[in-house]
């Protein structure tokens, strides 16, 4: 008998009552929060992690999406789950650090991350949809994409922001992809995997142009909603090319914005913006180098409002991979 239950035989009718009434209240409550990453445990302390969906009037049962037991790296995609088995509802941090030792271990950690959501979505969908930035975050993917386990033929990749230059330029985002990952042919992608951005015109028709690949190629929801987005951290706390006080930040009608007046060059680009970015279902940053500790501070202790920080998926994980270095002035 589960322990629950046999505490509740012993329970006086007036306590039932009461626990059945705040049981009652506390559900509701959960039904009524946003969809979050979540982790219950049931009354055999067997641990699940699930995103809630909805609850049935009785608040007998409720409905759970990617339920993931804790002992096993199967996913099942729908699954209702009894609330008298239930003995907690927590929900993950949707801001979660992961602290390690150096650089070599954030790219083993992101390798990880993105080998897990690469798997799921192609189990899915039988496609993965990844957005990817420029900087470091290059050569932590030509280093840590060689050990992972995927379908790299499901793989499509696109471009959290590009600048508007030539593919040989050495500021062109695609041009560093395309020299570290397809002509070395260190992993099994293809130059037509990737979804460039149109070169030659105004950044107001690249974005349009772009905007309308996105749609062509991701489920929308209603918003496009990418598998999974590798963002990056700027050393003033911008994000793809979303600059700190820039107008941009409070984009929300387009999915992709132009942009010809960036503080760093070159001025003119295009980038997601913020709706698009926080629709996805996993965003990640991976950081290394003491010299980002004052950024990561201000970002995770401080709450300071920069645009690294607006990335909080409404419905998705949030995920930053730091190093010690990086994570030097973290509480």
């Amino acid at each position: 008998m589960p322990v629950t239950e046999q505490i509740h035989k012993e329970l006086s009718c007036e306590e039932k009552d009461a626990a059945a009434f705040l049981r009652e209240r506390f559900l509701f409550l959960v039904a009524s929060l946003p969809v979050k990453p979540s982790n219950i445990t049931m009354h055999n302390n067997t641990e699940v992690s699930a995103q809630i969906r909805a609850f049935d009037l009785p608040f007998e049962n409720v409905f759970v999406e990617n339920l993931q037991p804790s002992n096993s790296p199967a996913v099942i995609p729908k699954g209702i789950l009894r609330t008298s088995d239930i003995l907690t509802i927590s929900y993950k941090d949707m801001m979660g650090v992961t602290v390690v030792e150096n650089k070599n271990e954030v790219i083993v950690a992101l390798s990880k991350l993105i080998e897990a959501t690469a798997t799921e979505s192609i189990e899915r969908n039988g496609l993965f949809n990844i957005g990817v930035s420029g900087g470091s975050l290059v050569s932590f993917l030509a280093t840590g994409l060689t050990k992972i386990s995927t379908d790299f033929s499901k793989w499509k990749i696109f471009f959290c922001d590009e600048r508007l230059v030539p593919v040989a330029d050495p500021d062109s985002t695609f041009g560093v992809y395309k020299k570290q990952l397809i002509d070395t042919e260190a992993v099994s992608l293809k130059e037509d995997q990737f979804v460039t951005v149109k070169q030659g015109v105004s950044a107001a028709e690249a974005a349009e142009e772009y905007a309308a690949k996105i749609k062509k190629y991701i489920p929308l929801s209603p918003l496009p909603r990418f598998d999974l987005l590798l963002l990056g951290m700027g050393p003033d706390g911008h994000t793809c090319s979303l600059f700190p006080g820039h107008a941009l930040l409070n984009e929300t009608a387009k999915w992709v914005a132009p942009i010809t007046d960036s503080p760093k060059p070159p001025p003119s680009r295009i980038t997601l913006t913020f709706p698009v970015i926080n629709a996805a279902r996993v965003c990640a940053f991976a950081v290394s180098g003491k010299e980002k500790a004052e950024m990561i501070k201000r970002i995770h202790v401080d709450k300071e409002d920069l645009p690294a920080t607006r990335v909080q998926p409404t419905s998705g994980n949030l995920q930053w991979i730091v190093d010690k270095d990086a994570g030097a002035l973290l509480n």
